[in-house]
């Protein structure tokens, strides 16, 4: 991301939270020279503030209704496990932020996900991964794994271009005990004597170090916000109902000898 448009993000984000820069921070990279996003599950706002900070049109799809854009003109209350009124190859890209592990019909979300995706268009998923701390949210139906995430996908016709682990960083607000000396006290200080210049340097820092620590999973693994940033590209439908059929059907044949 060009340090000009930096400037400009950071000014659209909903949350101070470092956890929901990481996110937004990746987004607007995974969606660079895309125009048209659709949010999906952008229950509060922060993917449209950043996104359509930095220019792009954004249209949110959410289930529940939201009173922030009841009156907005691309905001359309349905769920995405449904066929929406979208033309085919309409979106330039969709993000779901820790949205994909609510539903129960998943891959019929993306298949229609890829439906209304260019061609040439871009998924950007947040979500958290298993580590035996995750599954305690009432409301969280799946708990992925990369390799499960990875199959999901193949099956509604996307590729996997980017991931890495979170975890460390996105877990700091959440802890007292780390949190107040690196992450508030710093962001003060710098704030206070250096401004935009020190909110820069901190937000960009923090970023990285999540990037560098996703690439070691048993790092990010250690901390209840383990999960995953990643891209995904369409590609060609992998049908792993003929998988198994190919491998059971050859497994009973052996047994049968």
């Amino acid at each position: 991301m060009k340090r000009s448009d930096f400037n400009k993000f950071k000014k659209t984000l909903y949350s101070p939270s470092i956890d929901a820069f990481v996110k937004s921070m990746c987004m607007a990279d995974f969606f660079d020279g895309k125009e048209k996003i659709l949010a999906i599950g952008d229950c509060f706002g922060r993917e449209f503030d950043a996104l359509e900070g930095l220019g792009k049109e954004v249209h949110i799809l959410d289930l529940s209704p939201q009173e922030r854009f009841k009156d907005f003109a691309r905001f359309y209350q349905q769920s995405i496990c449904e066929k929406t009124t979208f033309p085919d190859n309409y979106f330039d890209g969709v993000v779901m932020v820790e949205v994909i592990e609510h539903l129960f019909e998943d891959r019929a979300a993306l298949l229609e996900i890829n439906r209304i995706l260019k061609p040439d268009g871009v998924l950007g998923i947040t979500v958290p991964y298993f580590n035996g701390n995750q599954d305690f949210v009432e409301h969280h139906v799946r708990i992925h794994s990369h390799k499960t995430m990875r199959r999901l996908l193949e099956s509604a016709g996307f590729k996997i271009t980017q991931h890495f682990y979170r975890g460390f960083v996105s877990q700091l607000p959440m802890n007292k005990l780390l949190g107040v000396p690196f992450l508030y006290v710093p962001r003060k200080i710098l704030k206070t004597f250096l401004g935009s210049r020190g909110l820069n340097f901190f937000y960009r820092f923090f970023f990285n170090l999540e990037r560098f620590l996703g690439k070691f999973q048993w790092v990010q693994k250690r901390f209840s916000s383990y999960g995953a940033i990643l891209k995904a590209e369409k590609c060609q439908l992998v049908d792993y109902d003929k998988i198994q059929v190919r491998d059971f059907s050859d497994r009973t044949s052996d047994f049968a000898r």
